[in-house]
């Protein structure tokens, strides 16, 4: 929420991780230092002796072909552990979502705990004489937050008693789900010339989609979903760094503040 006393801000702050996915074997799985020492001590020679001549002599040639890119490879293969590790846990939290997101009528427990983030933050912005209700979400917390103002809100507080007046969704995946048609309000009938209305303006004020080129899990909603403010933020980050990078670069919270106050000063 925003109003003349900057220190008293209420901020809510919404935690779901815990509700999100658990690796069963805590990441066994994701190829580490271990697993990569393993393959190193893999001899191909011997492997490619043991096959037919004409057999062997193509692959040679194939893996001659590929040699640069196999050595630019093994240099990217030291930061694959954590760069798998974040994209597992976004598949894995997106799964987790989806499956258990539940509905108007039983909503899932994500939906649930944000939900209920929400109408605090409402009941605090009312007895405070009604401030703007300002939302900040990253990543999969875009998704969550589409879900809410287009299917949740309007069908649970359909007075509209509950709205967010400025959403800033910050590498978040809500254009590629609904080029999927993975959300509640999704359809088939929204496609290229035919984009999604923009989300009811009784549930939400301003959209500000902000994504960043160099992390390949941000994504643009441009010419998908109708009346988003999309934008694209140069975190100046390599693809390894830059989804979580973002939010420590003081150059983006000053466009945050600038798009927020453009936005409040144009109701």
């Amino acid at each position: 929420m925003l109003g003349a006393d900057a220190e008293g801000m209420p901020i809510v702050k919404i935690y779901w991780g815990d509700l999100g996915v658990r690796l069963a074997w805590d990441g066994a799985s994701l190829p580490g230092s271990a697993h990569l020492a393993t393959a190193r001590e893999q001899r191909i020679r011997p492997l490619l002796a043991r096959i037919h001549q004409h057999d062997r002599w193509r692959e040679v040639r194939r893996r001659s072909l590929w040699m640069p890119t196999h050595v630019v490879s093994k240099a990217a293969a030291r930061a694959r552990h954590r760069m798998s590790a974040e994209v597992v846990e976004f598949l894995g939290d997106a799964l987790v979502y989806f499956a258990a997101r539940g509905t108007t009528e039983s909503p899932g427990p994500i939906v649930r705990r944000v939900l209920a983030g929400l109408e605090a933050a409402a009941a605090t912005r009312s007895a405070r004489g009604d401030e703007p209700l300002v939302v900040f979400s990253h990543s999969m917390g875009g998704q969550i937050i589409y879900d809410l103002v287009t299917h949740f809100l309007p069908a649970l507080h359909p007075d509209g008693d509950l709205r967010i007046d400025f959403w800033a969704a910050a590498s978040s995946q809500v254009g590629l789900f609904e080029e999927l048609k993975l959300f509640a309000v999704s359809d088939f009938a929204h496609g290229p010339g035919a984009p999604v209305p923009a989300p009811d303006r009784r549930y939400l004020g301003h959209w500000w989609n902000v994504w960043d080129p160099d992390d390949f899990l941000s994504f643009s909603v441009r010419d998908i979903i109708a009346g988003a403010d999309d934008m694209p933020y140069k975190s100046g980050l390599g693809a390894g760094m830059a989804h979580f990078g973002i939010l420590r670069q003081p150059s983006f919270y000053q466009l945050f503040s600038e798009r927020l106050q453009a936005a409040l000063a144009a109701r």
